[in-house]
């Protein structure tokens, strides 16, 4: 009893010093994703010519609506071209653009799976590695859309 009450005092100042560490790296957390924020903004301005992301995502999503009804590849080039024209940039700006607004999350690939796939394990293969004959069974093709938020 007595080393308890010995130790106790010991672990509440550890307690303590290991609360105020975690909030210390918490607000750190939170100034760098401020500071990530502000620079994906300044980014792209740079990109489009003097727009915001928010700004990108409206142009997307009154060209588009909020959802591009179209496979990964098809619904990128789409985008990519519409940014293009819309911004009167290139193809590596819009390029950059493109992963820009799919990194902060204002453009997101949906897969369409059915309920029967969705325990299936998924494989993926390098093109020209798939064969009918070693593999034989169902391909799944995965379809999905584009989903735009602003």
């Amino acid at each position: 009893m007595h080393y308890v009450a010995r130790e106790l005092p010991l672990l509440y100042a550890e307690k303590h010093a290991a609360e105020t560490r975690l909030r210390k790296i918490e607000e750190l957390i939170a100034k760098t994703r401020i500071l990530i924020d502000d620079l994906n903004e300044d980014l792209c301005r740079e990109l489009s010519g003097g727009s915001s992301l928010a700004a990108a995502g409206k142009a997307i999503v009154e060209e588009f609506g909020r959802r591009l009804n179209a496979v990964y590849s098809e619904g990128r080039k789409k985008i990519r071209e519409f940014l293009e024209l819309h911004y009167r940039i290139n193809k590596a700006s819009s390029r950059g653009l493109f992963s820009l607004l799919e990194e902060a999350g204002i453009l997101r690939y949906q897969v369409d799976l059915s309920d029967d796939d969705k325990g299936t394990p998924l494989v993926y293969y390098a093109p020209g590695e798939f064969s009918y004959v070693t593999d034989p069974g169902v391909i799944y093709h995965l379809e999905g859309w584009w989903e735009i938020s602003t």
